[in-house]
């Protein structure tokens, strides 16, 4: 797990971010509550930091399940966003 926390948005806002970047679980080891055990931990070790908020951003259709164990976590969508390409 990778948790970082941007100075600049900490003083533009006055709110210190926990984002939390980078989870990663292998596919062999998926669906074992392994990757909300972490987010669980790394939640009640940022609020004990004193961290007033935290992020995620996760692919909605991703095969990893980002988004559920976001979710099973307790975040909430604050926003979306759309990504166009083409195939070259």
């Amino acid at each position: 797990m990778l948790t970082v926390c941007w100075e600049a948005e900490t003083a533009a806002t006055g709110i210190r971010d926990a984002y939390l970047g980078v989870i990663g679980t292998r596919p062999a080891y998926r669906k074992r509550g392994i990757a909300h055990a972490l987010i669980s931990h790394t939640l009640r070790v940022a609020q004990d930091q004193g961290y007033g908020r935290a992020s995620r951003r996760v692919t909605a259709d991703s095969p990893s399940g980002g988004a559920g164990s976001a979710g099973r976590a307790g975040f909430v969508i604050q926003d979306t966003q759309a990504r166009y390409s083409t195939e070259p």
